[in-house]
Order: C-alpha cells, then structure tokens, then sequence
C-alpha cells in the first residue's frame, strides 16, 4: 500500500466521520454493519461494515472468530449513542476506530473472501453507486474515491 494512499484515505475518512454518532448496528453471519449520523446538516449516514475481525482495545482477543464477534456486538450495543473521536488506517489493512473511550481495530482474516472493511455513504449495499467511499479488499488493496 502506499502512503499517499493512506494519507488519502485517512483525510477523507477524518472529513467524513469525526463527530459522527453510532446509531445503529446490523449483523449477518458473514457482516457486521455500524450506522453513523453526521453532525452536520443535512443529517447523512454513513455505514462501516466489515467481514474482518474486529476487537476492542479492552478485551481481550479470542482465538475464534464467531467467540470474538460475540463479545464485539456487546460492546458495540454499549456504544450506540457515542461519536467518533478519531478514525484511520494504516500499512497493514487495520481500519482504528475511537467512539467514545473505546478504540476499535478491524483487521484483514486470513479466511476472509470479501472487502475486509468499506466506508460508504447513505447505504451498505454493495450495489449501490457512491460518491465516495473507502475500502479495503481481501486482495490487501486500498481503494477511494
């Protein structure tokens, strides 16, 4: 990855999220979904979903995958209602996350087929046409627009 496509993507995902608040989470068995509101008028969301694996800085990582997206939800259920302090991401995939004290990490699993993470507006269907987004793939590519 290079870093002038980190920097990229870092400085439209800080334009995009910071002060946005979690306001709703949806899960499948192969995604986890997190809605954000903007602060700013007009009102948007802005989904961040994930196949990766994703942690909290205080707890502790567990070796499966389905026992780690248990204790993941719970913790993202508490955090509904807080906003984005900070966001980025970096060399190796990892997409942090601070909302209120906590900092999340989502990383790249080696048994993930699909887009690690992606940052859209509006919407988290893959489908849909956006005008910008930041995503991370299971090829280890960095992508925006």
């Amino acid at each position: 990855m290079v870093l002038t496509d980190i920097e990229s993507a870092n400085k439209k995902l800080n334009a995009q999220l910071v002060g946005a608040q979690l306001d709703k989470i949806a899960v499948s068995s192969i995604e986890f979904s997190m809605c954000f509101m903007t602060k700013s008028m007009p009102i948007r969301e802005i989904w961040v979903t994930t196949s990766g694996r994703a942690a909290s800085s205080s707890q502790e990582e567990r070796e499966d995958f389905f026992e780690q997206r248990g204790a993941f939800l719970s913790l993202a259920y508490s955090l509904i209602g807080n906003s984005i302090s900070k966001i980025g991401t970096n060399e190796e995939g990892c997409l942090s996350i601070t909302i209120g004290k906590e900092r999340i990490v989502i990383s790249p699993d080696e048994e993930c087929f699909e887009e690690i993470w992606s940052v859209t507006p509006d919407n988290h269907s893959p489908y849909q046409e956006y005008d910008w987004f930041v995503t991370y793939t299971d090829d280890n590519e960095l992508l925006t627009k």
